[in-house]
């Protein structure tokens, strides 16, 4: 999906969804370093000016433009999908380890992880609700709710490399998930990892 299919979707275009927003940090940790002519040329003027001249990173920027800009990123540099949530899951694994929230995401130990997740979720989004369907200390499933088609195809991608770089600041190894159940208004995510004890015990067998 490209920018223009994805706001012809919106029912008021790039106003569309007000209430739903996105913490600026988590947003410009993705294209820090990789605006060019040809990913700005994709963007309708709203987005352009946030990306020239970007709010404080503890702001928040409206969802659609946010999308819109990732949707734009992943055209201009990624061949597929699965490059661009490495992408993803790199630059986030250095924003949650970082001084800033390393604090925040170092409790993200176990099953508690799944516990905090949902609280956590909503302090870098508005306008959606992540809800913990099922948890473990090795296991977690959520599923994110929002306005219709709010969300491209590509944005579950981005969410479950999200949760995984909170989880990994914890201390997870090996951390694997999917999504599943995708509708125009949510997707389910799940996530399944090792903690550093299970790592512990199997080094020692």
């Amino acid at each position: 999906m490209n920018v223009q299919a994805y706001l012809a979707q919106q029912p008021d275009g790039i106003a569309s969804h007000p209430q739903a927003g996105v913490k600026m940090s988590c947003l410009r940790c993705l294209y820090d370093g990789m605006i060019t002519p040809a990913l700005l040329d994709q963007l309708p003027t709203q987005v352009k000016y946030m990306v020239l001249y970007p709010p404080p990173d503890l702001g928040f920027v409206p969802e659609v433009y946010a999308q819109s800009l990732l949707l734009a990123l992943r055209s201009a540099h990624f061949d597929d999908d699965e490059t661009f949530m490495d992408h993803c899951l790199r630059r986030t694994d250095a924003l949650f380890a970082g001084v800033v929230y390393r604090n925040l995401f170092r409790l993200f130990i176990g099953e508690r992880a799944g516990r905090l997740l949902p609280r956590t979720w909503s302090r870098f989004h508005r306008g959606g609700k992540l809800y913990l369907l099922d948890t473990s200390p090795h296991h977690l499933t959520a599923r994110i709710e929002h306005p219709a088609n709010l969300y491209p195809p590509l944005f579950p991608l981005v969410a479950l490399a999200t949760i995984h770089a909170a989880i990994k600041v914890g201390g997870a190894r090996e951390v694997m998930g999917q999504v599943e159940g995708r509708k125009p208004g949510g997707f389910t995510l799940t996530s399944n990892w090792l903690n550093p004890s299970d790592v512990a015990i199997g080094a020692s067998l």
